[in-house]
């Protein structure tokens, strides 16, 4: 089952409205600059006070004359008239105001200095705060959508600004914390005078997300089939890990233990690189979607060896043992649960 975790919000591709005639002067969102590290908004549910505080973290050399949460980039929140937050922390010589653009769902909340000696500064750290409740239902039989994962914008008195997403420092990361693969593999090794093949189908990893940065500890599972040298088939389990610098390349490095009947031990040992490519998106509430599925190509230097315990399973293939080459074709999917 997938669950939406502090994150599912409706955007769609409008900007809101200003609440000002300062504001309304800013540029729209869509000529905003991606925030990047620079600028990071860090939201948190206060369970006792019925709040979401919102931290602008301001890295940037330029002062922070206004902040918008629920819109920036190409991006608003969608809420129902009757489900309306309210401001309910704003720091001293700020305005705060529950923005509705033209009595519509869309929905943000701005806050901007009354003064320059107000802004927010280079290396500062300002909280601000609606009371609202965590979740929202926009209509019947959606996922809830949570205030911690909105989008935001910031600008300058001179017109600058950069737009990003808010993110909850105990929420789970960008990914969930669960993923899996279910993939086919070729290998191919060369001993003796001889080329074997071996083919991993069915085959895949359970991904078990070990910390906020995007490393794994990793459980494959595969049937394997000797197909050319000879006949053999083995089931095998193992661990690994698996790290991704970026969602669309993994490093891993892993070992199984496998046998048939009990009839021999294959120990296989390898590292690899994979290639993932964004194929499907789905839906976890009106508006919003998010990347689910992957198509991952990958490729793994691994050594092979089989031990023979007991029996005899005629022919040479299953006991082939060497180094070679794999190469991997699968899809991930990504789980948002906890």
């Amino acid at each position: 089952m997938r669950f939406t975790t502090r994150a599912a919000l409706a955007v769609v591709l409008t900007w809101g409205m200003g609440v000002s005639s300062a504001m309304a002067q800013t540029p729209p969102g869509d000529t905003c600059q991606p925030a990047g590290s620079k600028v990071r908004i860090e939201a948190k549910s206060e369970l006792f006070s019925g709040a979401i505080t919102y931290a602008v973290i301001n890295n940037r050399r330029e002062r922070l004359r206004w902040v918008r949460i629920g819109t920036g980039g190409n991006a608003f929140t969608v809420l129902p008239p009757d489900q309306t937050p309210s401001i309910a922390a704003t720091p001293a010589n700020w305005r705060g105001v529950v923005a509705r653009s033209g009595g519509s769902d869309r929905v943000h909340f701005s806050w901007e200095a009354a003064n320059d000696e107000a802004e927010l500064t280079f290396r500062s750290r300002t909280e601000f705060a609606v009371r609202a409740r965590a979740a929202y239902v926009a209509r019947p039989g959606l996922l809830p959508l949570y205030l911690t994962s909105l989008p935001f914008s910031v600008g300058t008195s001179s017109g600058s600004c950069w737009w990003g997403r808010t993110t909850d420092p105990t929420g789970p990361p960008g990914g969930g914390w669960v993923a899996d693969i279910v993939s086919g593999s070729v290998r191919t090794i060369s001993g003796g005078g001889t080329d074997y093949v071996i083919v991993d189908a069915p085959a895949g990893d359970l991904m078990i997300r070990l910390h906020r940065k995007p490393v794994f500890v990793t459980i494959p599972a595969a049937v394997s089939w000797g197909i050319k040298g000879g006949f053999s088939a083995d089931a095998s389990i193992g661990i690994g890990m698996s790290w991704s610098p970026s969602k669309y390349v993994s490093a891993s490095a892993k070992t199984s233990f496998g046998t048939f009947f009990f009839n021999n031990r294959t120990h296989l040992r390898g590292a690899g690189l994979e290639v993932n490519i964004p194929i499907a998106r789905e839906a976890f509430a009106e508006g919003v979607t998010r990347q689910s599925k992957y198509l991952v190509f990958g490729v793994e230097y691994f050594h092979r060896d089989v031990v023979r315990w007991k029996g005899f399973m005629k022919g040479p293939q299953w006991y082939a043992s060497g180094h070679g080459v794999a190469f991997r074709v699968g899809v991930r999917r990504l789980s948002w649960s906890y």
